[in-house]
């Protein structure tokens, strides 16, 4: 009596291939796309520090500016302190610095995204007065923006705009 042997058959082999180049097919696209998730959760924390900075302008009766740095790719939040000085205010969840560094990691980033502009009527800063009313600073003082202001983000081939409307200062993700 000899001994048992077993082995896959070339169909056996065949479909294995089949079922992996299947799944390749489903999984690659999806990986491939966290460019465009990236981007959103970049946008989306932006536009939450330009919320959170509106309603702190709003909550303390105070102006407060959000500069955008292109050069550096990060933004940083001030207020308008007592004798007209800016301060850099503290964020409100790990108390250090309001500054938020793009394509970098750790606390304060804005994870792997790139600053590309901000136009705020012409400047890269934009205000908000007590009333959350966004303004273009510049030259030392404030502006009403007369059009929307934007700041440009990408991630890999995706684009996202933020966009900031005068009189309003309403906000959205585009």
């Amino acid at each position: 009596m000899g001994a048992s042997r077993s082995a896959f058959t070339m169909i056996e082999i065949l479909m294995v291939a089949l079922i992996l180049a299947i799944a390749a097919s489903i999984i690659i696209p999806q990986v491939s796309g966290s460019s465009d998730l990236t981007c959103s959760a970049a946008a989306r924390t932006v536009l939450s520090d330009l919320l959170y900075a509106q309603d702190r302008a709003i909550s303390t009766g105070q102006p407060h500016y959000v500069s955008f740095d292109t050069a550096n790719t990060q933004y940083s939040i001030y207020a308008l302190t007592s004798g007209a000085t800016w301060t850099l205010i503290g964020h409100p969840v790990n108390q250090t610095s309001y500054i938020m560094h793009f394509g970098a990691t750790g606390i304060n980033s804005v994870g792997n995204a790139t600053l590309v502009s901000a136009n705020c009527g012409g400047s890269t800063i934009v205000e908000f007065d007590e009333t959350g009313a966004p303004y273009a600073f510049v030259g030392g003082s404030g502006t009403p923006l007369s059009a929307s202001g934007t700041v440009v983000i990408t991630s890999g081939p995706t684009t996202v705009t933020l966009s900031i409307e005068p009189g309003t200062g309403d906000m959205a993700v585009n």
